[in-house]
């Protein structure tokens, strides 16, 4: 399973040196059970995408991404240009957050 604790105390690190330091820039959905995160620095822009369908649940990380002009939501408004502070596993879960500057969780 590729989203277990163990697989996650390695992956948690490669996010982390991939995505602290940017600033979120969209938050966004355009199909059920989708997330898509967009972060930016002044080098590069870096997306998270997230397949939420039970029980397949992937990651995958598009090195470009094309937001549809309809049918898109946005998520977590509130975390727009908040800055990645880090990103760490929940001990003993399947589960990671990505810390922001201002304190937030997501």
């Amino acid at each position: 399973m590729h989203l277990n604790y163990h697989f996650l105390r390695y992956l948690c690190p490669a996010l982390k040196s991939i995505f602290v330091g940017k600033e979120i820039s969209a938050c966004f959905s355009q199909t059920k059970n989708e997330m898509i995160l967009e972060a930016v620095d002044i080098n590069e822009t870096k997306f998270l995408k997230t397949q939420l369908n039970p029980p397949q649940i992937f990651l995958s990380f598009p090195d470009d991404f094309k937001r549809a002009k309809q049918h898109s939501m946005n998520y977590f408004k509130e975390l727009i240009g908040d800055l990645i502070s880090d990103c760490q596993v929940l001990p003993f879960e399947r589960a990671f957050y990505f810390k922001m500057n201002s304190g937030r969780l997501l």
